[in-house]
């Protein structure tokens, strides 16, 4: 459909004139309407008044609002919705114009004048006639309705309405034409006479070429009404034909509307008031006619139905057919009082409310409710719209009377009871028959629109509705054809409607049937659906029962609807359960068809689910038999209550053992999808034969199950805690899944998202296996099967959301699963368990073991390979031929003590994705004590993106007596290295598993190199402890060592290159015992086992030193325990934790909560059991960090004695705050004692305590005392109490964050005659200290970076590197790459260099503050200046040196409580201050910029006399051709004599017989000759100076390229030829290789 065109508005754009398409159209020759003055608003107004319009074609009349409010009490001009503007007749009438006078123009002026055409009129014709077309009329200017009417819409429009009274000389000949008309008879003559004329003009814009204009069309409506007596008859002509009303206001209507005679209906015949039915009865009018059968009448009345409630019938009686028809009468029946105002009333038809309620219909209903007329209405089910706003009423009169009436209805609020079963038979509007005589009978046939809930698209059905009463009782039946299940939803409880919709969304009814039973009192008390469910080629039989306890059990819908069903389902029978109502939604088996698959069900279940399906699932053929009970079945219900209750779906196929299983599980959050599952048992894997090694292997698990978890979530374990209670009936379809923890929560994912296998044994999940499929895989090769996707089901017009992501199109890389399943079979041992999905094969992978004597042999990775191309998982009889074996790898073991004897060899591929590994590994393990050999190593292959290298390590241990020192003995060594590989650093918890320390730590590997390989390898929570990583390198080596019998040490040194830097580490476990040499715990009196990992790390940027005592420890007997640990860490380089350090024993203050990255010893503690009696327990603790230092010990002793028990408690911890400083200390003692004891049947318990706090704090020194005798207590103040420290001034704050710089002094030699100075200088407000200050030797600290120049060595020594920081050294640099920094103790917010202000780059990440000072607003004038002058020797000063790069401030992480922002929240002494961020450890720095990094000025190039080679150009020249020029010139230059000069000399037979510091040494004499000689150096002209600052123009001293920044001038300088003696003493740190003399 097209857009609708706007209405043409009355008004132009700015709402001040008439619009031109207005204008035209009214003063087109049709109509000829001219406007006059526009009128001014009136203040009682707001309406836009139009132009006066003065008419030519009606005799000058003017209309105007002006008199609106008199005619029509209307103020404004705008009436009705469409805002028509309504002009009133104005008072003055024009005369003036050419055409007569209104006052007497004739009866054919006038009907020429409104276009009335009344040659086929009828009456109308023979009343004109009568009247003779030369009658004068008079207009009537007292009509009301005298006005013109501008309608704006899709048409302009406009309608002018005049009323005439004519001469009462023409009366006689009228009544006698409208008597003779009708065969009446009147005594007298019509009394008076007026003629109402109206005409309506339409005008449409066209265009004629560019040309506009309004193409009109007219109609017209003439009315007669003449009064005679008591009657008022209305004869009407319009285009469409002639009507005659009567209507009549005497005190007996029925008997003056019968004296007209003619077969006027008497009330015996028109008057419906016999019997009962009708009280009051109201004459309106009549109409009568005439036609081939001669004349006819119509009688109208109105019947007062009901009084009270106002309700009225219209009722018509034809007198041709002796009928009664009607309508029911309504408030809209009747025209407003703004109907009125517009030019569609007609006065001559529309009815009035007359008489009746004095004449006011606003007090008529606008609907009836048929509850309130008929009793039986009553018991009508709420649901059924029982509000009339139309019906049509027959009525006859009979020996027993009768009404009947079809109706529209309306539904408004529904009371009454309420419904007992859901029952969604709601509508806004249906069509109803109902009849009355003896007794009530009524029927509802009508449609209902069944509707998708919000926010789903399934397509809507219509049901057809029969609702029908018979003996007292309403009972409900409905059917529809095709329909999806998701429509039913409502048909449940309405908290259930959503995820109802959800799990059945996508199904597909072929038919549907609803039955419902009602009670008495409207409410629906049961109902029964049943119909006929469509899966893929299956169709399964639906009954839904929903019944409640209102009703009886042999009433219910269920048990009328099921009465001749065949295997119907169980009845609910609430007869005996407290349950107010319950239902059960199951469907069974009712025809099959060949062709069904697993594929194709689901795809009727879910849109696209088969589409991420491998094809050895969906292909599966579900062939079922008929039987009972139904080898497949549907089911829906709820399990849990409240919010967390959930709709489960189940569908079920039960064959032969084999089974298939979809189940949905959605909760009441409208926001989350069903959660979906499939369950498929797998068929049991056949013997397989002929296995490397063995004869045969059978299935070595009871159960392999195929289960997939759509992407719309995770199942957790309520969720499948949830779908087993809907199985309870069905235990083998029970979901199993692997049990992580005992302890799981419902929120613990327990099947996750993707495509299963599970392994079950023994009814426990021993291994789950997830896996991806490829694109490929999905791809069925069945023509039957892709034919499904595009039946009706899947034709798109059921939009649901599809949760199924489609396949990657590369096939993926699915990772193995392991499982902890043993089984022995004989001589064989199966272990190790793993599946993996991959290629499309499916491997089943184990280690069997085969044990002989002393002799065994292990196949590692003994793999079976299942093609699953043309598989089918519920047959996997056929496959055996098809079965792929592989193996892994090999072990061989001989046993026979005192000898063992074992190796292995593995190959393996593993890959994550990114990485893939081809892996060769092995070990061999030899035994003979006391010596032990073991050897491990792995090589591999590593490909990760797309980049490939090689990685190998090795390790062995050699354990035996290797060397006895004087106290101690070797007794074994461990070596090993790795190259592109990385060894992954323990925590001092992991030291007991780190196998490069404890052989035995994991899984009791000792000396067996598989174990070894394993527990390097294996990937456990944290991680492998070695994996290959490309550019890193490792080294270790270490030993056991065993001294005085007493203490025995593990200990490996290991030295790392990652590919960014350095990590050296220290790893040691040690063990002391006394007395040396026993095994029994009982037998020693110490046992101590500490741990210790140190390590420098340079990758990450810290240090740490952790050590810890084993709870194995324990002094003097097992039952005295000790244990604790202690941590040193210091953060620093590029960690974001740089600056921040700890150093902690036994942990830290029990209020303080240290930073997660902080280490957390256990307490220092001892534990004592003396007997039964006695137990000591003793801790303590120490740490210091930036922010605090804390300490502790606490001590408990418990006695307990038969009945008697007593305790001593003592505790101490102190807290120490270093800015400002600030200490807290609480000490506790407490003895207490108990007594219990039990008496029959009586316990008795006395106790009694007494006990002392002591708190204190300082400075100032002060606390409280608190005492506890049991029965009573005190405490007691001492001392000051706290209060904050004033803040401390700059000089004093510079004194504390001052740190005295390196004390190394340089050498008289290098000392440096004019050596770098700084001091401080700044201005305080502070009274007490001198302004502009100034702090000499500040110790700002140079720091060389780059550019260090080895300095010169002395005579019989090599050179060296100079200090990079010192006081007063001389640095020896190369000025293109020379770079320091300047350190400062104070925090630098800018910089000035040279006395100019740079702007640096965002220096720091943070502002700077004081917190020792008290400072809360930023420190923005803490700027360090640097002069860098140009000093010749012996000048006092010299020229400034510009043109410094890459000036930049450098951040450092210094303390938050010297730097940060001061907060008396967080003042320890403020009495109001908050102490828990004190004694949380996170953030303790903040970043600042604390020095500044300068780079030398751009080197300054010599003139180059070379010219440049521009290639291009050169390759643009000619080249000779001798063959067409013989004589011809070359182009380029001839190329030059071969150079004679300055060559290098050739190597002579001597020189090559010396060594090499001889021949540097003849090298640096030949120099220092020739820079004496002068001849072949220095001589101006022939020299070798002279030559070549001739040559290269060296004189001119200006730079090349890129201009630097403008210097200061240099003095002029020449070359000498002096000796160099720096570059000769450094000959060898100068040159890379020996340089040769040059040949003159």
């Amino acid at each position: 459909m097209g857009d609708v065109d706007p209405p043409i508005s009355i008004w132009n754009s700015d709402e001040t004139q008439l619009s031109g398409d207005w204008i035209l159209f009214l003063g087109d020759q049709s109509i000829e309407y001219t406007i006059q003055e526009q009128q001014t608003p009136s203040s009682s107004t707001t309406d836009k008044l139009p132009p006066t319009l003065t008419s030519k074609r009606y005799w000058n009349l003017r209309f105007n609002a002006t008199q609106n409010n008199a005619r029509f009490k209307q103020t404004g001009s705008v009436v009705g919705d469409n805002q028509a503007i309504l002009l009133g007749l104005a008072n003055q009438v024009t005369t003036t114009a050419p055409n007569p006078s209104p006052s007497d123009p004739t009866l054919s002026d006038v009907l020429e004048a409104f276009g009335v055409d009344y040659s086929n009129g009828g009456l109308i014709k023979k009343i004109i006639s009568a009247a003779a077309t030369t009658a004068k009329l008079t207009l009537d200017t007292t009509e009301p309705r005298n006005a013109l009417w501008c309608v704006p819409g899709q048409t302009l429009c406009t309608s002018t309405a005049l009323a005439f009274t004519v001469s009462s000389d023409k009366l006689h000949e009228i009544t006698k034409a409208v008597t003779g008309e009708f065969d009446i008879s009147i005594s007298e003559a019509f009394s008076s006479l007026k003629w109402y004329f109206q005409s309506t003009a339409y005008g449409v814009p066209i265009f004629v070429g560019d040309q506009k204009s309004i193409q009109i069309s007219r109609t017209f409506r003439l009315s007669v009404r003449a009064n005679v007596h008591e009657f008022e008859f209305w004869i009407t002509l319009t285009p469409a034909g002639v009507s005659c009303t009567i209507t009549t206001n005497g005190d007996d209507v029925w008997n003056s509307l019968s004296s007209l005679g003619g077969g006027v209906p008497g009330s015996n015949d028109a008057k419906p008031e016999w019997d009962t039915l009708f009280k009051s009865v109201y004459l309106l009018s009549a109409t009568v006619g005439r036609n081939s059968g001669g004349v006819w009448w119509r009688i109208h009345t109105l019947i007062d139905l009901d009084p009270k409630n106002h309700v009225l019938l219209l009722l018509t009686y034809d007198s041709p057919s002796k009928t009664f028809t009607g309508t029911v009468v309504f408030k809209n029946n009747f025209p407003s009082a703004t109907d009125m105002l517009l030019p569609t009333f007609e006065i001559a038809s529309d009815i009035l409310p007359g008489s009746i309620y004095g004449g006011d219909a606003s007090e008529l209903p606008v609907y009836l409710d048929l509850t309130q007329i008929f009793g039986e209405g009553k018991s009508l089910p709420k649901s059924i719209p029982s509000s009339l706003t139309v019906a049509s009423i027959s009525y006859k009169r009979a020996t027993k009377p009768m009404l009947s009436f079809s109706a529209s209805l309306i539904a408004l609020d529904a009371t009454g009871a309420a419904d007992a079963v859901p029952a969604p038979f709601v509508w806004n509007e249906v069509h109803v028959q109902f009849s009355k005589e003896a007794v009530f009978i009524g029927e509802v046939y009508t449609s209902f629109t069944l509707n998708p809930p919000q926010g789903y698209h399934y397509p809507s059905a219509e049901m057809s509705i029969n609702l029908a009463y018979r003996a007292g009782t309403w009972q409900l039946a409905g059917h529809v054809e095709s329909l999806s299940c998701g429509l039913l939803s409502s048909f449940f409880p309405s908290d259930l409607g959503d995820p109802v919709a959800k799990v059945l969304g996508k199904l597909t009814l072929q038919s549907l049937d609803v039955l419902y039973t009602y009670s008495d009192g409207g409410a629906a008390t049961s109902f029964l659906i049943s119909g006929v469910i469509t899966l893929g080629q299956l169709e399964l039989r639906l009954f839904y029962q929903y019944t409640s306890n209102k009703v009886d059990p042999k009433s219910t819908a269920a048990a009328i609807g099921l009465q001749n069903t065949k295997n119907p389902p169980q009845q609910i029978d609430l007869s005996k359960s407290s349950k107010e109502s319950d239902w059960r939604f199951e469907c069974d088996l009712g025809a099959t068809n060949s062709g069904a698959t697993v594929g194709t069900i689901l795809d009727s279940i879910v849109d696209k689910a088969s589409d991420v399906l491998p094809n050895f699932v969906k292909d599966i053929i579900v062939a079922p038999v008929a039987g009972h009970p139904s080898p497949i079945y549907l089911r829906i219900g709820t399990t849990g209550s409240g919010d967390a209750q959930s709709v489960v779906f189940v569908f079920n196929v039960d064959i032969a053992g084999f089974k298939v299983m979809f189940m949905q599980i959605a909760g009441k959050d409208k926001s989350k999808d069903p959660k979906r599952i499939l369950r498929v048992s797998v068929d049991k894997i056949p013997l397989v034969e002929k296995i490397p090694l063995l004869n045969q292997l059978p299935q070595p698990f009871d159960e392999l199950i195929y289960m997939w978890v759509t992407d719309s979530g995770d199942l957790t374990k309520a969720d499948v805690d949830n779908i087993n209670s809907m199985l309870e009936d069905d235990p083998t379809g029970k979901l199993a899944f692997k049990k992580v923890t005992t302890k799981a929560k419902d929120t613990t994912p327990a099947i996750v998202v993707g495509h299963h296998f599970v392994v079950i044994n023994d009814n426990d999940v021993i291994l789950d296996h997830v896996f991806q499929i490829g694109e490929d895989e999905i791809k069925s090769d069945s023509a039957g099967a892709k034919a499904l996707v595009s039946t009706k089901q899947n034709d798109g017009k059921v939009s649901v959301k599809s949760d199924f992501v489609p396949p990657d199109a590369v096939t993926p890389d699915n990772k193995s699963t392991k499982g902890a399943l043993t089984k022995t079979l004989g001589p064989l041992t199966i272990s190790a368990v793993s599946l993996q999905y991959k290629d499309k094969m499916l491997w089943l992978t184990m280690d069997a073991t085969l044990t002989l004597g002393p002799f065994s042999l292990s196949l590692l990775g003994l793999g079976l390979g299942v093609p699953t191309s043309n598989l089918k998982l519920d047959n996997l009889k056929g496959i055996a031929s098809s079965i792929v074996p592989q193996l892994n790898g090999l072990a061989l073991s001989f046993d026979r003590p005192p000898m063992l004897l074992a190796g292995v060899f593995v190959h393996d591929i593993m890959s994550d994705g990114t990485t893939t590994q081809d892996i060769y590994k092995g070990g061999v393990a030899i035994s003979f004590p006391p010596y032990t050999l073991a050897a491990v190593g792995e090589y591999a292959i590593v490909h990760q993106n797309g980049n490939e290298y090689k990685s190998i390590f090795i390790f062995a241990k050699l354990d035996g007596p290797l060397l006895t020192l004087e106290f101690a003995t070797i007794s074994g060594v461990r070596i090993g290295f790795g190259y592109n590989s990385v060894v992954r650093s323990p925590t001092i918890d992991q030291l007991t598993d780190f196998p490069f320390i404890n052989d035995s730590g994991v899984s009791g590997s000792g000396n067996d190199p598989l174990k070894i390989l394993q527990n390097m390898t294996d990937k456990p929570a944290d991680g492998p402890w070695v994996t290959p990583k490309q550019d890193s390198y490792w080294v270790a080596a270490g030993m056991t060592i065993t001294a005085f019998d007493i203490l025995t040490i593990t200990a490996v040194a290991m030295l790392a290159f990652p590919d960014q830097g350095i990590i050296v580490s220290l790893f040691a476990d040690a063990i002391a015992q006394m007395p040396p040499g026993v095994t029994s715990p009982s037998e020693m009196i110490l046992y101590v086992e500490i741990g210790l990992v140190a390590e420098m790390n340079f990758v990450h940027g810290y240090f740490r030193v952790e050590a810890s005592l084993a709870p194995t420890s324990f002094l003097l007997v097992p039952q005295c325990r000790i244990s604790g640990g202690f941590a040193l860490v210091y953060w620093f380089g590029n960690n974001p934790h740089a600056g921040d350090w700890v150093f902690s024993i036994g942990g830290y203050h029990k209020s303080y909560t240290p930073p997660p990255y902080y280490p957390v010893p256990k307490r220092i503690k001892i534990d004592f059991q003396i007997g039964d009696n006695l137990q000591i327990t003793g801790e303590s603790y120490f740490a210091i960090t930036p922010k605090v230092a804390m300490g502790g010990a606490l001590i408990h002793v418990n006695l307990s004695v038969g009945p008697i028990s007593a305790y001593l408690d003592a505790s101490f911890d102190a807290l120490i705050n270093f800015h400002p400083l600030h200490y807290t200390a609480d000490f506790r003692v407490s003895i207490g004692v108990t007594f219990d004891a039990d008496f029959w049947f009586v316990h008795i318990h006395i106790s009694a305590s007494v006990g002392a706090d002591l708190h204190i704090e300082g400075p100032e020194f002060g606390g409280i005392a608190h005492v506890d005798f049991y029965l009573f207590s005190f405490s007691v103040d001492f001392g000051a109490s706290p209060q904050a420290l004033p803040p401390i001034n700059l000089e004093d704050f510079w004194k504390m964050v001052h740190q005295p710089g390196p004390n190394q002094q340089a050498t008289a030699k290098d000392q440096d005659s004019n050596p770098v100075l700084s001091r401080l200088e700044y201005t305080s407000s502070d009274s007490t200290t001198k302004d502009d200050s100034t702090v000499p030797e500040a110790a700002h600290k140079f720091i060389l970076e780059d550019g260090m120049f080895p300095m010169p060595a002395k005579k019989g020594s090599a050179a060296v590197d100079p200090a990079s920081t010192g006081a007063g050294a001389n640095w020896f640099v190369k000025g293109g790459t020379f770079r320091f920094g300047i350190a400062s103790d104070f925090a630098i917010a800018s910089a000035e260099l040279n006395d100019l202000l740079r702007p640096l780059p965002s220096p720091a990440k943070d502002s700077i503050f004081s917190r020792p000072m008290h400072v809360s607003d930023p420190i923005t004038t803490s700027t360090i200046k640097i002069t860098i002058r140009h000093v010749v020797e012996k000048e006092t000063s010299g020229t400034i040196v510009d043109g410094w790069r890459n000036v930049n401030l450098v951040t450092k992480s210094v303390p938050k409580a010297v730097w940060a922002a001061y907060d008396p929240k967080i003042d320890p002494l403020n009495p109001n201050s908050d102490l828990g961020s004190l004694l949380k450890g996170d953030a303790p720095t903040t970043d600042l910029a604390m020095s500044l990094m300068l780079q030398a000025p751009a080197p300054v190039l010599a003139e180059s006399l070379i010219p440049v080679f521009k290639a291009t150009a050169a390759a643009k020249m000619e080249v000779l051709d001798t063959r067409v020029s013989p004589n011809a010139e070359w182009i380029l230059a001839k190329p030059e004599d071969m150079q004679v000069k300055y060559l290098a000399a050739a190597v002579k037979s001597d020189e090559s017989k010396k060594s090499k510091q001889d021949q540097w040494t003849d090298v640096k004499l030949e120099w220092q000759k020739a820079a004496i000689a002068q001849d072949v150096v220095g001589n101006d002209t022939s020299g070798m100076i002279g030559t070549c600052t001739d040559l290269f123009d060296w004189i001119k001293n200006r730079p090349q390229g890129e201009e630097p920044p403008p210097v200061p001038a240099r003095p002029a300088w020449s070359l000498t030829g002096a000796v160099p003696e720096k570059l000769i003493s450094g000959l060898e740190s100068s040159y890379l290789a020996l340089p040769r003399l040059a040949v003159v």
